[in-house]
């Protein structure tokens, strides 16, 4: 993905930060050894974005 500015607070131009952020830390500290694959990333987003909504159901 090209480097672009991204204005706003959005709750979804959170999320896409969100995902941005924690798709890095993964990739730099990989337990698995392999990147994520689309439905990974889509996943990663939806739930960043019910997170940033505070509708995310933690798992205990």
């Amino acid at each position: 993905m090209a480097d672009m500015e991204l204005d706003g607070d959005s709750p979804e131009l959170v999320a896409y930060r969100l995902s941005q952020d924690v798709r890095e830390l993964e990739w730099r500290y990989p337990e698995s050894g392999t990147p994520y694959n689309r439905k990974e990333y889509l996943d990663l987003f939806s739930e960043c974005l019910e997170a940033v909504k505070g509708n995310r159901k933690v798992k205990v």
